[in-house]
């Protein structure tokens, strides 16, 4: 497919072998002082070009929503490790000190002075090391792990949304600009044709249609930069960027290349295996259905390696030596065994079961019922990007016509053959076609951007071969 670029416009201008030196002439008498002077090279320096590659960089880099849910991946991956820490060996400790008075004897008799004070140490400790849940921290795993998924896809889905809203500032001051350059090149030529007209003497009626359509052009012209200036400001905003930086594309104008479309069927393909909304889903499901699993699972017996241990000490009370005797003062106790933990709580962990599973099926039912409405959008837009393609063909003959009428018009206004009238029609034909011809580029960039915001995989070709 051939797209005009009003760059173009000069070729023939550019041939003339007089002209070039004229440049040269200008280039080295008076702009090079001007690139040299140390204020001007940094006013040039302060405006950064930037690619579309480069603008989607920045703004995934910058971009503080998307760090916010990084933050919230790495929340949910030390679940992970609150998990496996919940079935390490646990263990309680107690140690202490304390006054205590002196105390001689027996079991049978004693003697208690309060005259005399000392201190007395005393400690326990226990511990239980799991053996055998019964796969449970499997299952609390399983579900920490997909939960991690969510979070990660639920990063990808604002990827694709700051993508797709730095493709559509992007192009948006492309097709800004090309509009800005073409009512700039309009203007010009209509306050020749008036000057033309002026000369030729042409009928007062006739200057006032067009005066009325110059100030017609004018005021298009204001909302047309205001438009520029704010899809700039979009785009600069979306990198991340300090208002105070300017920026300028590396393109001026919006220009369209051919891209292969594949059949529909490809693209359903990659969404299923691509798009973070699907990932999502069976991501959910299956953390609700291991939480269910695991919450049954609560009220079983936990079999494990069983501690305890505890000791008292103190010299203000007189040691019994027979291991039959009970000394709380100076003893120390050790016991292992294997035995169980068991906690009985059925009606919650029944009923906190019970939400789990529910959860999962209303989330299998929610994937049945986006499998369809997702095939429905992706056709949409695989459709709108087809129709797109055989508008910017045809607008482009539009475009060419209506050109060569305008330049047949300002042939006749220089010999005073046209009225103000076909002037009118001439220029309002060409400013029709010129902005169908536009905005049908601008909507097939936007339709590809969809496409691949529907899938959840970048699947423009310019785009897709300038990552490689």
């Amino acid at each position: 497919m051939n797209s005009i670029n009003p760059k173009q416009v000069a070729s023939n201008f550019m041939n003339n072998s007089s002209t070039v030196l004229f440049l040269l002439f200008l280039k080295l008498i008076v702009i090079a002082p001007i690139l040299h002077n140390p204020l001007w090279a940094e006013e040039v320096a302060s405006v950064r070009q930037i690619t579309l590659k480069n603008a989607i960089e920045t703004a995934l880099q910058n971009n503080l929503e998307l760090k916010v849910e990084k933050y919230k991946i790495e929340q949910a991956a030390s679940d992970i490790k609150r998990i496996h820490g919940e079935f390490y060996p646990q263990m309680q400790m107690t140690l202490g000190v304390g006054p205590i008075n002196k105390v001689v004897g027996n079991s049978l008799n004693s003697e208690i002075s309060y005259d005399e004070w000392g201190i007395i140490v005393m400690g326990s400790f226990d511990a239980l090391w799991p053996i055998y849940t019964w796969k449970r921290k499997n299952d609390l795993l399983n579900a920490a792990e997909n939960g991690v998924i969510v979070k990660e896809e639920n990063e990808k889905l604002k990827r694709n949304e700051i993508i797709f809203k730095v493709k559509e500032a992007y192009y948006g001051t492309l097709y800004t600009y090309s509009l800005k350059y073409f009512i700039e090149e309009v203007t010009a030529d209509v306050a020749r044709a008036l000057a033309d007209m002026q000369k030729k003497k042409a009928k007062q009626e006739d200057m006032y249609k067009v005066e009325i359509l110059k100030s017609q052009i004018e005021s298009k012209r204001a909302e047309i930069e205001k438009n520029h200036t704010l899809a700039s400001d979009g785009l600069a905003l979306y990198m991340g960027l300090s208002h105070e930086e300017k920026i300028t594309t590396d393109i001026d104008w919006i220009e369209t290349t051919e891209r292969e479309l594949r059949p529909l069927e490809e693209y359903w393909q990659m969404a299923q295996a691509n798009k973070p909304e699907f990932r999502k889903l069976k991501a959910g499901v299956a953390a609700k259905k291991s939480l269910a699993i695991s919450e049954k699972k609560a009220n079983w017996p936990l079999f494990g390696v069983l501690m305890s241990a505890d000791l008292a000490s103190t010299n203000m009370r007189e040691k019994q030596d027979s291991r039959f005797a009970f000394d709380p003062y100076n003893s120390s106790n050790f016991a292992l065994g294997i035995g169980i933990k068991w906690s009985l709580n059925f009606g919650v962990s029944e009923a906190i079961s019970a939400k789990y599973n529910a959860e999962a099926m209303e989330l299998l039912a929610t994937e049945r019922y986006a499998q369809d409405g997702v095939y429905l959008l992706i056709k949409k837009t695989w459709l709108e990007i087809s129709e797109a393609q055989k508008k910017v063909e045809a607008t482009l003959s539009g475009y060419r016509y209506g050109k060569k009428w305008l330049n047949k018009v300002i042939t006749g206004v220089s010999i005073g053959l046209v009225d103000g009238k076909e002037i009118v029609d001439a220029y309002g034909s060409r400013a029709l076609t010129q902005k169908e011809y536009y905005e049908a580029i601008y909507n097939l960039h936007m339709a590809w951007a969809k496409l691949s915001q529907e899938l959840g995989v970048e699947v423009d070709p310019l785009l897709a071969e300038a990552t490689k």
